[in-house]
């Protein structure tokens, strides 16, 4: 089974192609010219033509995109060129082929803002607090026309050391081993997962072809204050240097709430997802 894995040169990507490579055969894109690369710019549509006229795949994993959430909300037409024109080039192109690819597209848990912060949300809780999530959300809604496509909202730590990129819990552990000050937000909540875990549901829903877009996150939530007090101990490091602080919207343009339930994925592939303490644990391996 040939799969194409977009974005691979970023954490999850990276993570993922891999993991993947000991059962598929695995393809990886960039979007500049790099070994072992196949060249894949999906901001321009002729290209993106161009590339899957000239190359076939039976499953897509869309692991890229703009993730610096900063950098979208000070240029929304940036945010929208990496999160959204990417995903309508992408879909204007499979859903003209002959034979059509399974596509995994990954979206994110900030499509969500519950403002009772410990509440889970469901996948029709859609409340975008920026630009960033504006703009995934966008990029999701290129794709309700295309029949075989399966889009996970999610949230993931976890890390690949032969990547710059890092995720939360490694940024964490980095400047606590430094003795580093780290603000962490004590009125956040969400429901991140380790990247092995995201691995393992990716194989079952490539094998029983499961269609639809999904929560994929740990089954319980926690804060990031929490979160960070956690990994801090997993690595027998000081929680001193952790400064807890009240988060304001208006002013950090950060949703409160992103808690995600994950019923309908657990039904789906009749699995049970980890709480957040058995994904944390997970760092240990």
């Amino acid at each position: 089974m040939k799969v194409l894995i977009i974005g691979s040169r970023g954490l999850l990507g990276s993570f993922l192609s891999h993991k993947l490579k000991k059962k598929y055969n695995i393809f990886c894109s960039s979007r500049t010219n790099h070994s072992n690369f196949l060249k894949l710019k999906l901001d321009n549509i002729k290209n993106t033509k161009i590339f899957f006229k000239k190359n076939s795949f039976d499953i897509i994993i869309n692991t890229s995109g703009l993730v610096d959430v900063d950098k979208c909300d000070k240029n929304f037409l940036l945010a929208k060129k990496g999160n959204c024109e990417t995903v309508k080039n992408l879909s204007k192109t499979l859903i003209n082929l002959e034979t059509k690819p399974h596509i995994i597209h990954f979206s994110t848990d900030q499509v969500y803002n519950n403002r009772i912060s410990t509440k889970p949300n469901k996948e029709y809780n859609i409340n975008l607090s920026n630009n960033y999530s504006k703009s995934k959300y966008l990029g999701e809604l290129h794709l309700r026309n295309y029949k075989k496509k399966t889009i996970l909202r999610t949230n993931f730590f976890g890390q690949r050391n032969s990547v710059k990129k890092i995720s939360y819990s490694s940024y964490l552990v980095k400047n606590l081993k430094k003795k580093n000050y780290v603000k962490t937000p004590i009125n956040i909540y969400f429901s991140p997962i380790h990247m092995e875990m995201i691995s393992t549901i990716l194989q079952k829903i490539i094998s029983k072809k499961v269609y639809g877009t999904f929560n994929l996150g740990s089954s319980t939530g926690i804060s990031k204050y929490e979160f960070s007090k956690k990994v801090a101990k997993l690595n027998k490091l000081s929680i001193k240097y952790l400064t807890p602080f009240f988060s304001n919207y208006k002013i950090e343009k950060r949703p409160y709430g992103t808690i995600m339930n994950v019923n309908k994925i657990e039904k789906k592939l009749r699995i049970k997802l980890p709480t957040i303490d058995k994904s944390i644990k997970m760092l240990s391996k």
